[in-house]
């Protein structure tokens, strides 16, 4: 009953809705079908375009691997190769930066190969790093020898120490593989670079692989041609060393290399064939040029190339016409190859010659010279004259032992002599022997032997000389000797003899009475110690000693005048002759001496009249062309002054241009007052004195040697709060003072160091019965003093410590000059290592003196021993088809020079050229205007030598408050060092000051240009 129940409602629908029922369910059942045939049409259609995506990419690797290999097989750069292999590999894998590291010949660092993609900046920075276990990943995968994936640099452990070198980049991920030869030897890493936090895919392990064995191919094959090409030039080198000409030819028998030599040997004048030419159109070429005679030419070729080609080792010998010999000699190579050399022989067949000829004027010489075995003692050969001497023949002397020659020298003694000369041990060169003659009398002989090293062992070479009549001459010496010491004895000059240790042995009665010392008092002292000076003693000595170790002397066989010394310690002046004489017992020199004291008196008196002639002859010259070199000076002098007036009055004393005629002026009168200094000293122009004060001038002085001093160097000016006035030309005063001050800055040595000081003051003196009498001016430096023999001719004209070209020995001449005019005294106070201080003293102006007008734009003279600056372009060099003033585009520069005239010059350059400037005076305010607002400038330009800090103090403070602000540093001196310094510093450029105006607003504008920054430094 349940069962059926239903079933009921069908029954209540009735047929006609059974049968609406059914066909909705097939109608639900065909839509099923459909979709489920569309969805599997999909799947279809995706798997398709899979595999034609894959047979797309893989043809993609196959053209870059092909690629990649054609570029190995051309030859191309290591770097091309890589380079090429990494942007196809990026192809491949869109948003990766694909990088290869190589690792060095130590095994200990990764050295950048190839990053197409990767900033400059971070390849920079890993350059070179140092491989480990923990050195990001490249330098991790190259220590472990396997692969390492980075998913996250940011929190991986591995890049903790390199972290920093990739954020600034955005490089997020990091997988690196290592690159392996053949032998499993590790060259180096192959790395991608993703920008976000990734894990590598089947598609980038597959592209790892592929990177890392066409690296591996690349690299191997660069190093075996880097292999080959050292080979080929180690061959290539040793072939350029022979004497001979060597052709190396491949199996085809064409050229694999040619030394220079060769062509020279063969006369062939084509120079060095090139490697890969046929050996045989060399020789056709010489056979058509007639250089193996005559003959069809192929029948040449074939008579020459035929063995070559049959690879036999053959020798032929030929001779060119022009003296020379040549063996030619072929061989076949292991690898089919042939080599083929070529000697000139002539030069041994000459050499046997000159070998014939040498033995002939051996046996033509009187002494006995033999040569002996030093181990063996036995003679290997003599020369007629040994024969002759010693009454042997060659047969009879050569393969016996030498010592049937000596009489006095055993076999064992010989034996051990020639051990001592082999070993070095024996220094002796000659020495006197007796030799036995044949019939047995004995010979007195000198003999002279060397030891030669040669591969067959040591050699001994002996020239025995027959001393008999050297000896007879040394008893007749002997005897004339004894007539001489007579006739010495009696001689109006000193005479002395010593031995070779310097020891009186001779000593005649006129040397008693020179020196005071007695013949017995001086016999058997040293010579030095008794009549030459003590501070000539070392020099004499070593002069002795030379002479005995070489046989040369200069002061030998010379009339020389020396100073002697006397028993009571008095000085004269002497005429010395030294002669040595070679006696049985050694070296004797003999000397004669005159005194000359009396000549001296005389010759003293006239050379001071002759020098003060030449003296006042001198200055009359220098007065004279001093006085022509004002005169030209003057008139052109006048032309710029005249000139630059009228322009003046053509402005109505105003205009553009007025600044720049009053610096024409101001230059103009300075020169001017130049011009009067060179008169002053030419002794044309007297001193204009006028009641001046003495404060102005000494800070006058302070500001501009304030400016020529280097830095390092403390200028200190010392002066009291109330006027110093004295009747003085200011010129000349002022003239005086920077002397004195270049002076003192040459003392502190070279271009004064930190630590150098200078102090520049002024004074009043009291007089001796209390009230002030004179005016003191001085200059005090710290630097390397004098000693007295220098302050004794430091006025002198013309004198100076300097080297040649760096001073002209005028500049204290001057100053002792114009003080002298000024009715003043000069002191000078100094000590070597102490310093020195120059005093000059003035009178005081009386109280009822006029001062003087005030200057109208004078400046003080540029003393001459001032360095000169750089000479500056022609003025008109810009202004003569000058190119357009580049646009500044209101940017913001600031200029600090305490020099208030440049100051104005480069503010109004800068202005002209479209910037906007704002100057300081002083380095601290412009500072603290940057502190203020560091975002406010666009570029810094200062004044090197400033009194509070230097241009390289202000760029190190810039670089810490904005490093990217750039700085250019202008100054009149630009040394080696500066430039150097400025480069650490990071200082953009170094400005010529005299050349600001031809090159301030072309260089700002290259500054400023845009450029990518530089490389940060990294591991």
């Amino acid at each position: 009953m349940n069962g059926a129940l239903p079933w009921l409602p069908l029954l209540a629908i009735g047929v006609p809705a059974l049968v609406l029922a059914a066909l909705v369910l097939a109608v639900l059942r065909d839509s099923a079908r459909r979709r489920a045939a569309a969805a599997e049409l999909e799947l279809v259609r995706l798997r398709l375009v899979h595999q034609e995506d894959q047979r797309r990419r893989a043809e993609a690797i196959a053209q870059g691997q092909v690629q990649v290999l054609r570029l190995i097989a051309t030859g191309a750069p290591l770097r091309e190769v890589l380079s090429e292999l990494m942007r196809y590999l990026e192809d491949l894998s869109p948003g990766m930066m694909a990088s290869v590291l190589l690792l060095d010949e130590d095994g200990r660092h990764l050295r950048h190969g190839a990053a197409p993609s990767l900033p400059a900046a971070f390849v920079a920075a890993v350059d070179g790093v140092e491989i480990g276990p923990a050195v990001g990943s490249c330098g991790t995968c190259a220590w472990r020898r396997e692969p390492v994936v980075v998913e996250d640099i940011e929190t991986d452990p591995l890049w903790a120490d390199y972290r920093h070198l990739a954020e600034p980049h955005g490089l997020r991920a990091c997988w690196s593989a290592p690159i392996f030869d053949a032998g499993r030897r590790v060259l180096g890493t192959f790395a991608m670079y993703h920008r976000s936090p990734a894990r590598p895919t089947e598609h980038h392990l597959r592209l790892t692989d592929i990177a890392t064995q066409s690296a591996a191919i690349a690299i191997s094959h660069a190093a075996a041609q880097a292999a080959l090409q050292r080979q080929m030039a180690l061959l290539q080198s040793t072939l350029e060393h022979m004497d001979q000409g060597v052709v190396i030819l491949d199996p085809a028998l064409r050229v694999v290399a040619v030394n220079r030599r060769t062509p020279v040997l063969i006369g062939s004048t084509h120079g060095v064939p090139p490697p890969g030419t046929p050996f045989a159109d060399l020789v056709r070429r010489d056979a058509a040029l007639g250089r193996y005679g005559p003959g069809e030419v192929e029948a040449l070729v074939a008579e020459r190339i035929g063995p070559v080609q049959r690879r036999e080792a053959h020798r032929q010998v030929r001779e060119p016409g022009d003296g020379r010999v040549i063996d030619v000699r072929g061989s076949p190579l292991p690898d089919g190859g042939f080599v083929l050399t070529y000697t000139d022989i002539g030069s041994h067949q000459r050499a046997e010659r000159e070998a014939l000829r040498f033995r002939a004027a051996l046996d033509l010489s009187n002494d006995a010279i033999y040569l002996v075995d030093a181990v063996t003692l036995e003679v290997l050969d003599c020369n007629a004259g040994a024969c002759r001497a010693l009454g042997y023949t060659r047969e009879e002397l050569i393969g016996h032992g030498v010592e049937q020659l000596f009489a006095d020298r055993s076999r064992d003694e010989l034996a051990a002599e020639y051990a001592a000369l082999v070993a070095g041990r024996d220094g002796r060169v000659t020495f006197e022997a007796e030799h036995r003659h044949k019939d047995g009398h004995l010979i007195p002989v000198e003999i002279n032997r060397r030891i030669h090293h040669t591969p067959q062992g040591p050699l001994l070479v002996g020239v025995a000389r027959d001393i008999r009549e050297h000896r007879r001459a040394a008893d007749e010496l002997r005897a004339s000797e004894e007539m001489l010491r007579v006739i010495v004895e009696d001689a109006l000059d000193a005479a002395v003899r010593i031995d070779a240790e310097g020891c009186v042995i001779g000593w005649n009665a006129q040397a008693e009475r020179t020196f005071g010392w007695s013949a017995a008092e001086a016999a058997g002292r040293s010579l030095s110690a008794l009549i030459v000076p003590e501070r000539h003693r070392d020099a004499h000595e070593r002069g002795r000693r030379h002479f005995l170790a070489t046989g040369h002397g200069p002061a030998l066989n010379r009339r020389l005048e020396m100073s002697a010394l006397r028993r009571d310690g008095q000085e004269i002046p002497v005429e010395l002759t030294v002669t040595p004489v070679r006696t049985g017992q050694g070296w004797v020199f003999s000397a004669f001496l005159r005194d000359l004291s009396a000549v001296h008196a005389s010759e003293a008196q006239r050379a001071t009249l002759e020098a003060q002639l030449r003296e006042s002859q001198k200055m009359e010259a220098i007065g004279t062309l001093a006085g022509g070199i004002a005169h030209d000076f003057n008139n052109i002098l006048a032309a710029i002054l005249a000139n630059a007036a009228l322009a003046r009055d053509a402005l109505g004393g105003g205009g553009a241009a007025a600044g720049e005629l009053t610096q024409i002026e101001r230059s103009a009168q300075r020169a001017r007052s130049l011009v009067q200094q060179i008169l002053a000293f030419g002794r044309r122009h007297e001193p204009q004195l006028e009641a001046l004060d003495l404060r102005p001038l000494i800070e006058e002085v302070h500001a501009l040697m304030r400016a020529l001093l280097p830095a390092g160097v403390a200028l200190e000016r010392v002066e009291p709060a109330w006027p110093v006035r004295v009747l003085g030309d200011a010129t000349q005063l002022q003239q005086v003072l920077m002397n004195l001050c270049t002076n003192a800055w040459h003392a502190l040595g070279g271009e004064g160091g930190p630590g150098g000081r200078i102090e520049l003051g002024v004074a009043v003196e009291p007089g001796a019965a209390g009230p002030p009498s004179r005016a003191r001016l001085w200059v005090r430096d710290n630097g390397c003093g004098m000693d007295e023999a220098t302050r004794q001719r430091i006025f002198e004209p013309f004198f100076t410590t300097k080297p040649v070209g760096q001073g002209t020995g005028l500049g204290l001449s001057v100053v002792h000059g114009i003080v002298r005019s000024h009715g003043g005294e000069l002191r000078v106070d100094s000590a070597p290592g102490a310093g020195s201080c120059f005093e000059v003293l003035l009178p005081l102006a009386p109280a009822d003196a006029a001062a003087p007008p005030p200057a109208q734009g004078a400046l003080p003279p540029v003393p001459d021993a001032v360095p000169a600056a750089p000479q500056p372009a022609a003025p008109g060099a810009q202004a003569t088809g000058a190119a357009p003033q580049p646009d500044g585009g209101g940017r913001r520069v600031m200029v600090i020079d305490d020099d208030e005239t440049m100051a104005v010059v480069v503010e109004r350059l800068l202005e002209r050229a479209g910037y906007r400037v704002a100057t300081w005076g002083e380095a601290a305010p412009a500072l603290q205007a940057c502190r203020a607002d560091p975002a406010a400038w666009d570029l810094v330009v200062t004044d090197y030598n400033m009194p509070d800090l230097s241009g390289f103090d202000v760029a190190r403070e810039l670089a810490r408050l904005r490093p990217e602000l750039p700085v250019i540093v202008s100054s009149g001196y630009v040394t080696d060092a500066m430039q150097q310094e400025a480069r650490q510093l990071g200082v953009r450029a170094l400005l010529h000051k005299e050349n600001t105006l031809e090159e301030l607003a072309a260089l700002v504008q290259r500054v400023l240009a845009p450029a990518g920054a530089p490389a940060t430094p990294g591991p």
